[in-house]
């Protein structure tokens, strides 16, 4: 009977400690060497998309995407600029591939939450007006050409009774429902239910200021005295008002974050209170307005990005942008999909557009280009490592981080193009 291992132990006990921790120690070594460093994850793993086309009615390119998205809740679809016409075709495919797949209802952009929760109740009450919700996103997507088939898509989606909501969640109250109506809207809800209502000078004061600062925004001139009456006012009516999870007592948070944010000069400590009261607004919207509804966001790649003090340089907001204040909240149930591309042009309406510099070396970009897609995909939740490199990942400039500690994925466009201007007067 063959008994040489037994022998190699018997009379000296004191090996056997030794040579476990030898092996321990060359397994985490062995492993440790075997981990795909991220270049080699993206090589392997980017999934080619075939078209971004949104009237291609074959969606198993995209099939990876859903597969990748899973059972989250909640789709954040970003943009290096607010010019890039190439991915707002882009998205609209994948909102498209969203609705009528997975079963996203409801499409909330970077834009007025007074002024589209206003005008989608009143749909919800009698007629429907896609100029209405055109008009009152932001101009750099409203007449914009590549975006005209999404507005066209929610007109059908309503028309055929298979409605895609549309909301706002940006605090933010410079698009034309809000500055024809919030001042009289508010007079007549807010403020003359509140104790302020027998008192004329203090309501006309207040109206004075919230007139100026919705009319002219950050051109708005309001000395620090008023600028303190009109937010301990606000904080008075705040408590008046039911304190439940209703409209108002949400909009009246979104108004104290949207007259900080066009202060931001006076109040230094707010410089990311934009993005903590769209983050706010959106928890609103998925578990108020919304619950059990599966929610699309359009916004920035800055936005919907957590983590950005992982960057070698702190880009912007540092970690109070909305994704990371969401994703606190949300965690995996929150899926934060980046966009970026290689070369071409960008350039937002009206601006010129302008060429964007081509990235050299080792990059995400370069990796995935070296595979001779015009668009891909990648998962970055699968990818096990935290390797920082350097991707086009916030605006159209490589920048080292871990990136894939900031986005779930990444939408890879090979050439971009910039928005076009609308032809026609929609």
């Amino acid at each position: 009977m063959y008994t040489g291992g037994i022998r190699l132990f018997r009379g000296t006990p004191e090996l056997m400690p030794r040579l476990i921790l030898t092996l321990l120690l060359s397994f985490i070594f062995i492993s440790a060497y075997a981990q795909e460093s991220i270049k080699e994850f993206t090589l392997n793993n980017i999934h080619q998309v075939v078209c971004i086309d949104p009237d291609s009615a074959d969606y198993s390119d995209l099939d990876m995407i859903g597969k990748s998205i899973g059972n989250s809740r909640v789709v954040m679809l970003g943009e290096q600029d607010h010019g890039d016409g190439t991915t707002f075709t882009a998205k609209t495919r994948l909102i498209k591939y969203l609705h009528e797949k997975m079963g996203f209802d409801v499409l909330v952009f970077e834009s007025d939450f007074w002024g589209l929760s206003r005008i989608w109740d009143n749909i919800a009450a009698g007629g429907f007006s896609i100029d209405s919700i055109r008009h009152n996103t932001y101009g750099i997507w409203s007449k914009c050409e590549q975006v005209q088939s999404l507005y066209s898509y929610v007109n059908q989606c309503y028309q055929n009774k298979t409605a895609l909501i549309v909301s706002g969640l940006d605090c933010r109250h410079s698009l034309p429902y809000s500055k024809s109506s919030y001042v009289r809207e508010f007079d007549s809800e807010v403020l003359q239910q509140s104790s302020f209502k027998n008192k004329p000078a203090a309501l006309q004061r207040f109206k004075n200021i919230l007139e100026q600062t919705i009319s002219l925004e950050y051109g708005s001139e309001i000395n620090k005295a008023e600028r303190r009456f009109f937010l301990s006012m606000l904080d008075t009516l705040r408590s008046e008002l039911d304190t439940g999870n209703g409209f108002w007592p949400q909009e009246l948070k979104n108004l104290k974050g949207f007259v900080l944010n066009t202060w931001t000069v006076a109040f230094p400590r707010y410089s990311s209170i934009r993005d903590v009261q769209m983050a706010d607004n959106l928890n609103w919207l998925i578990h108020v307005k919304y619950p059990g509804k599966k929610i699309i966001v359009w916004a920035h790649n800055v936005h919907i990005a957590r983590n950005l003090a992982s960057s070698e340089r702190k880009i912007n907001y540092f970690n109070q942008t909305m994704g990371n204040e969401i994703f606190n909240v949300l965690k995996d149930t929150v899926y934060a999909l980046a966009f970026t591309s290689l070369s071409g042009k960008a350039g937002r309406i009206p601006t010129k557009p302008y060429v964007i510099a081509k990235p050299k070396g080792e990059c995400f970009e370069n990796w995935v280009n070296s595979k001779g897609m015009n668009y891909g995909f990648i998962n970055f939740r699968n990818y096990k490592g935290n390797d920082v490199f350097k991707m086009q990942g916030t605006y159209h400039w490589e920048v080292k981080a871990h990136w894939n500690n900031i986005f779930d994925g990444v939408f890879y466009i090979k050439d971009m193009h910039p928005c076009d201007k609308v032809k026609d007067s929609h």
